[in-house]
């Protein structure tokens, strides 16, 4: 990529930033309820979507970086983020209500450019990936992971749509719905979307072989992209049926209420998988012939990020699953089935809204010089810290002050970082 093209990506960069912590500051000054135990609501679920296809692009962006430019136009890449990212926000500030509107066509038009921008990110991948790995070292493995966790996304787009069309035009569909369960479609979307996009995120940095990784994190590290791949698929191929076919996942170390269910275990194994990839990311820092540059900084954030994930989806998650007389599946006269429903919209908020944006501007740091700036760094364990310790107290106290703070301080991130970039853009110029 030449200096030119690669100044318009970081521009972009920069834009993402300011543009996603203005969506989210905009979303609390309208009274987007996030704060609500218990899953989303129609509204809240569009903001959301507008908030996370910048995620999404923040990642294809990282992801270009391995893609020549001859099988990936970046005028093309950068055109399909930016109109993605306005289009879905933009419109997700006016959506109130189910039902056919302008806001609604204008969102539902940037999440298909989003959905043809992350295929042609994947066909460019693929195209490129035999010649790249022929000219340098890489890591087949991640690279493979990443291909599936992208195709996983790509493969939940179709359950999104058809959701949204029973909900939006229900007097169009309404012979469809009754074919589909919407319970099933809407896991089909979410949950593997979700997965596949922070599965993708943390395998990009292993793309690359460095020549610097020990043996035995070495090993490890890819026994845990393997066991991410098997998830991947496995969760693919466990939603898929369940959507399109009606197949239910059966339930493991099924004792009364207690359970896992199936897709919840390989979740867990996804889980197992990333926590493998800590030491990979953690082990330059022991390398003393390194310095504390800023790969090293930002790849521990990476993995604090990780961290912060596993204990308080994952562990919690498990924890609630095992005791479902208490919890009571959200639903019906159990004690603690606020509880379980404080935990429904905290996790959303922590592992699959704020650990995401914040990956995602991590991801694409290496575009710019400055060092690890302290502040930048303090920002991120501010974020992390309040919002863990946060979805504890949301959900064994029922307070979701500390969430609160985590969310406006992921908005102090976004738009700290984009100062940062702009300092750096300003410096080089």
């Amino acid at each position: 990529m030449d200096k030119q093209k690669k100044e318009e990506v970081k521009r972009v960069v920069l834009f993402l930033s300011v543009w996603t912590g203005f969506l989210l500051f905009l979303d609390l000054a309208t009274g987007v309820s996030w704060f609500h135990s218990g899953d989303f609501s129609y509204r809240t679920a569009m903001a959301y979507h507008g908030l996370l296809i910048p995620v999404w692009m923040f990642l294809l962006l990282a992801f270009s970086d391995e893609i020549p430019e001859s099988f990936l136009r970046r005028r093309t890449l950068v055109v399909g983020v930016l109109s993605a990212s306005v289009l879905t926000g933009a419109a997700s500030l006016f959506i109130r209500q189910k039902g056919i509107s302008f806001p609604t066509v204008i969102l539902v038009s940037g999440l298909v450019i989003a959905e043809i921008t992350a295929l042609v990110v994947l066909i460019g991948a693929l195209r490129a990936y035999r010649v790249s790995s022929e000219k340098k070292p890489v890591n087949r493995l991640a690279w493979t992971t990443v291909f599936i966790a992208l195709a996983g996304m790509s493969l939940a787009t179709p359950a999104g749509h058809l959701v949204g069309a029973f909900q939006d035009a229900e007097q169009w569909f309404s012979g469809w719905a009754a074919h589909f369960q919407t319970d099933s479609l809407t896991d089909a979307h979410s949950h593997q979307m979700l997965a596949s996009l922070l599965a993708a995120a943390f395998a990009l940095p292993f793309l690359k072989k460095t020549g610097t990784e020990q043996k035995r994190v070495w090993r490890l590290q890819n026994t845990g992209l393997i066991l991410i791949m098997v998830a991947t698929l496995a969760q693919i191929a466990i939603y898929q049926a369940s959507a399109w076919v009606g197949w239910e996942p059966p339930v493991l170390f099924s004792h009364g209420l207690n359970g896992v269910p199936l897709d919840d275990a390989v979740l867990s194994v996804l889980g197992m998988g990333m926590l493998m990839l800590v030491p990979g990311l953690w082990i330059k820092t022991k390398d003393k012939t390194v310095s504390p540059t800023k790969t090293v900084i930002i790849n521990r954030l990476l993995a604090v990020l990780l961290l912060s994930y596993l204990m308080s989806v994952v562990v919690l998650g498990i924890y609630i699953e095992f005791h479902e007389p208490f919890f009571g599946q959200a639903a019906g006269n159990a004690p603690g089935v606020p509880n379980d429903l404080a935990f429904i919209r905290g996790h959303l908020l922590l592992g699959f809204m704020l650990i995401p944006v914040m990956t995602g501007v991590l991801l694409n740091t290496h575009r710019f010089a400055f060092s690890g700036n302290s502040l930048f760094v303090v920002s991120v364990l501010l974020v992390v810290t309040s919002g863990v310790a946060g979805i504890f107290l949301w959900t064994f106290g029922l307070h979701p002050v500390l969430m609160q703070v985590a969310v406006y301080l992921t908005i102090v991130f976004l738009w700290l970082s984009a100062y940062l970039f702009w300092l750096d853009e300003k410096e080089t110029a």
